[in-house]
């Protein structure tokens, strides 16, 4: 198998998170489903006995809400980790049930585009996985020395706790990789076709089995789009939810000082998050639009300018030009979405700002006029 295919690009994953993506039937993965579905129902378990808990009741079995916020806001620490853990239990779910049609469709595609030699060398994927991997080392030891500095319960407790916060965080940057590497796939393909294109219009040796090559790239990019629209959604979707309780603990609990700012920071990188989330999956969008000006500039402007010149000085004009007939249906398909796209609405950092600001007006304007304690006092006040 050649270092071009994407097939094989994709085994990066496996070597750096020892996981094969495609194998979802193995024990190892099975294994791993069974136990994010016990970690799944026990958070809502545990939240469900948090809302009739006492103020003074211990923190239950893997109830992180309680442990990291404290006793009096258990209630919102479990809903916030509940928003986090679902994350990974609808990439795991949606990967398990997914028949992978579209990841063969794009491998299918892919290796016409390597007929063309217009393929990603193998280093530059494993150079993202690289970079992935080690963000998520980095995020497992941040959590273990916090979980570590505020929590002093017995070490059989411990143990078991670090390794649920490990497995679980690793297990996150493993699904949430692919989306990123395929995303980088596509954008990258797009740059180098660009930079193919803009070669051979000024060789003047445009052939209509190069132009042709390009529906290749197009449909590979609409099936791998259906992935990363999916996950897209999950990943802000839930982030979003995330930042609603986040920004309870930091403007308007009482929990100490220090968390409350340890939470203001927290709430500036989920947003910083999801804005470079949402730069990076509009990648594709930002090449799609380079290659468009390319191919509008030399329809509109070029072509009509060499014509005119070769009339002039009774030159024959350059062979080449025949793929000019299809250029004119590349650009209407260019200059549709190409990328990721929600409610018909291309994303990228305009987008994604605008959301923000109108979602943190609505939460403040909830919290304002509401009692931001409601989710905690509501039970209370019923068994009174």
């Amino acid at each position: 198998m050649a270092d071009s295919d994407l097939g094989l690009m994709c085994r990066s994953l496996t070597k750096f998170f020892g996981m094969k993506y495609r194998n979802k039937h193995s024990i190892l993965m099975i294994c791993l489903g069974i136990l994010i579905w016990i970690d799944y129902i026990n958070l809502f378990f545990n939240f469900i006995r948090s809302i009739d808990a006492d103020i003074d009741e211990d923190c239950f079995l893997l109830e992180m809400g309680c442990v990291f916020f404290g006793k009096r806001v258990r209630v919102v620490g479990d809903l916030l980790m509940i928003s986090y853990r679902t994350i990974l239990f609808l990439m795991y779910n949606r990967w398990y049930l997914d028949d992978q049609q579209w990841l063969r469709m794009v491998n299918l595609h892919y290796d016409e585009l390597v007929k063309e030699d217009i393929h990603l060398p193998l280093e530059t994927v494993e150079k993202t996985v690289r970079k992935a991997f080690t963000i998520t080392i980095t995020v497992i030891i941040l959590f273990n020395v916090s979980y570590f500095l505020i929590q002093n319960s017995q070490i059989y407790d411990r143990l078991l706790t670090h390794l649920y916060i490990s497995l679980s965080t690793y297990l996150s940057g493993f699904f949430l990789t692919l989306p990123f590497i395929l995303n980088d796939i596509c954008a990258s393909l797009l740059r180098q076709y660009y930079q193919r294109f803009h070669l051979h219009l000024t060789e003047g040796s445009l052939k209509p089995q190069f132009v042709q090559t390009f529906w290749n790239l197009y449909l590979m990019i609409q099936y791998a789009k259906v992935f990363l629209k999916e996950s897209y959604m999950i990943v802000v979707g839930c982030l979003f939810a995330s930042v609603l309780e986040i920004y309870y603990f930091a403007f308007y609990s009482d929990i100490h000082p220090v968390k409350r700012y340890i939470c203001a920071i927290l709430l500036f990188l989920i947003i910083q998050n999801i804005i470079s989330f949402s730069v990076v999956f509009g990648q594709i969008d930002h090449e799609a639009n380079a290659l468009s000006d390319l191919a509008y500039e030399y329809v509109n402007v070029r072509r009509f300018h060499n014509v005119e010149s070769n009339y002039k000085n009774n030159m024959q004009p350059k062979v080449g030009y025949a793929g000019y007939s299809k250029l004119p249906e590349m650009i209407d398909c260019l200059n549709q979405t190409l990328g990721v796209e929600v409610m018909n609405t291309p994303i990228n950092a305009a987008t994604i700002i605008k959301f923000i600001s109108a979602f943190f007006s609505i939460v403040a304007l909830m919290f304002q006029h509401g009692d931001p304690n409601v989710l905690i006092d509501i039970t209370k006040s019923e068994k009174q």
